[in-house]
């Protein structure tokens, strides 16, 4: 042990995996049991002793290993080999090129919490406390890629959580609204590989076509749906408006409800594995994870986020009017809150109803657009899925 004459080397305790110069902050040597020799920088940081390996000794291959190079090594290494969603890449590659901005020509093993702190502050400064979040994340995956790949022996952002300033409470829910990305999505729910006979890839495909929340699907029961007339009825109680919607079902949705009959016809729910028990709240979720979606705020997608897809695609498309886009979401219209604020008026008055068909208006409200708009979705989703470019276009 010639590189370490000069100094005093420690016994190991029990719990010791190493052994390690005498105690105090600075700079130090480190013999792991299998011989390798570390640099190992003790210091405080928010009060707290924490220490940083700067790699091996008495060498450190500082500029093959900086924060750029294992940043994009992590990248190809545990994103695109292991065939993560394309926005998850899209995403995770972006927040790399900011961070590269401010330490990507550093060596990874030299950068320690205060660095890091200084370059998120830049961002919040900017108002940007949501993205901080988001890159001190993606900065961890790769600190972490680092210590077990031997390029750096700790991961300093984990130091830096009280530090940052959090994020006001909210509930964002991520969407895809890029086409390719929605068109690669419904390629994979038609290869996924569900079990219990596919219940949950016919949920993801029935959520997709429908654009219902994820709980009235959830709930969705056989008794509600009219196959011969092509509706679907929610009553009021599971609506989060309180009011019965329709939901004009397409082909493709038709045929999804024959395929599922055999399954669980003969219960209650469409989607239950149990007679009397829906399909649990988080299995559309989970199984967008599984193929490899980020589903919690700020992610790539969830299970609510299928209704944000369809809007804002046929939103963009242009071939029919947002209030009646509105109106198959469920959502308010500016037609249906006239007319709400009317009947409120007549009913103050001690009036009756001038026309009984408008208690339940959102139920008829542009009611054949609705149905054209339905098959018009279904049919975009399966072109999305083979790759078919839809041009944008205004209806007449």
């Amino acid at each position: 042990m010639d590189e370490l004459s000069d100094t005093k080397i420690r016994s190991a305790t029990p719990s010791d995996k190493e052994y390690a110069m005498a105690d105090g902050q600075g700079l130090s040597v480190v013999v792991r049991p299998n011989g390798t020799k570390l640099w190992l920088y003790r210091y405080r940081f928010g009060g707290k002793r924490t220490n940083m390996s700067f790699g091996t000794f008495p060498g450190v291959e500082k500029l093959k290993h900086t924060f750029r190079a294992v940043g994009e090594e992590w990248a190809t290494t545990k994103l695109e080999k292991e065939n993560k969603a394309k926005s998850t890449i899209k995403r995770e590659r972006w927040n790399l090129a900011q961070l590269n901005r401010e330490i990507g020509d550093r060596p990874l093993c030299e950068i320690a919490p205060p660095e890091l702190l200084t370059a998120f502050r830049r961002v919040e400064a900017r108002g940007r406390y949501y993205t901080v979040g988001r890159l001190r994340s993606t900065a961890s995956r790769v600190f972490q890629f680092g210590v077990g790949a031997s390029y750096c022996g700790s991961d300093p952002t984990r130091d830096l959580k009280h530090a940052l300033t959090k994020v006001a409470k909210g509930n964002p829910r991520p969407a895809l609204t890029d086409p390719d990305d929605v068109g690669d999505l419904m390629h994979r729910i038609e290869v996924y590989d569900a079990k219990n006979g596919g219940l949950v890839r016919y949920a993801l495909k029935l959520i997709a076509l429908t654009m219902v929340r994820p709980g009235e699907l959830r709930l969705a029961e056989w008794s509600e749906f009219d196959e011969k007339n092509r509706i679907w009825l929610i009553p009021s109680e599971k609506m989060k408006m309180r009011d019965d919607h329709e939901v004009p079902l397409s082909r493709q949705a038709l045929a999804i409800l024959a395929e599922l009959r055999p399954l669980t016809g003969r219960g209650r729910y469409l989607f239950s594995h149990d007679d009397d028990v829906p399909m649990s709240d988080n299995t559309i979720n989970k199984a967008l994870r599984i193929m490899g979606y980020d589903t919690g705020p700020g992610g790539d997608h969830c299970a609510h986020g299928f209704r944000s897809s369809a809007s804002t695609l046929l939103n963009e498309e242009g071939a029919f009017d947002g209030d009646v886009v509105e109106a198959q979401l469920a959502h308010e219209t500016n037609e249906k809150k006239r007319r709400r604020r009317d009947e409120v008026v007549r009913r103050q008055l001690a009036k009756g109803d001038k026309n009984k068909i408008r208690g339940i208006y959102n139920r008829a409200a542009y009611w054949s657009e609705r149905v054209r708009l339905m098959q018009h979705w279904a049919n975009r989703l399966d072109r999305l899925r083979k790759g078919v470019a839809v041009p944008l276009r205004k209806s007449a």
